[in-house]
């Protein structure tokens, strides 16, 4: 009966630590995050590798370009309460970043679930 509490209490707490990850963490569609940029506690967050960056036109205004592989590293560059969107053309580097500033503690998170190429074909750069 005690393994049998103990398992219960294990999947519990392994349970609960997910969902609090993974609660922190949101999608957020190019409409969303064209619509949060400039307002008050909002950052945006290229996580493109350095050697990923071909153009000028992976950049958005008002980003701020940390790559992935610098992230943990340079933690002190975004505020920990601010509304983080995440982008990048590679969709993986921004869900590893997210992950990365969930378990950093980051409350706000939200993965742009498309690239830049989609953002400028929607909102051309002015």
């Amino acid at each position: 009966m005690r393994r049998v509490w103990l398992l219960v209490c294990v999947v519990a707490a392994v349970t609960a630590f997910a969902c609090a990850k993974s609660s922190a963490i949101r999608d957020a569609g190019i409409d969303e995050l064209h619509d949060a940029l400039g307002k008050p506690g909002t950052v945006l967050v290229n996580v493109h590798l350095d050697s990923d960056i071909k153009s000028k036109t992976t950049f958005i205004a008002g980003e701020i370009h940390v790559p992935v592989d610098a992230l943990r590293q340079r933690l002190d560059q975004i505020p920990k309460d601010a509304n983080v969107y995440l982008v990048s053309d590679d969709y993986h580097d921004v869900v590893t970043a997210a992950n990365i500033l969930a378990d950093a503690g980051y409350p706000f998170v939200y993965r742009v679930t498309a690239g830049f190429a989609a953002y400028r074909s929607k909102y051309p750069a002015k």
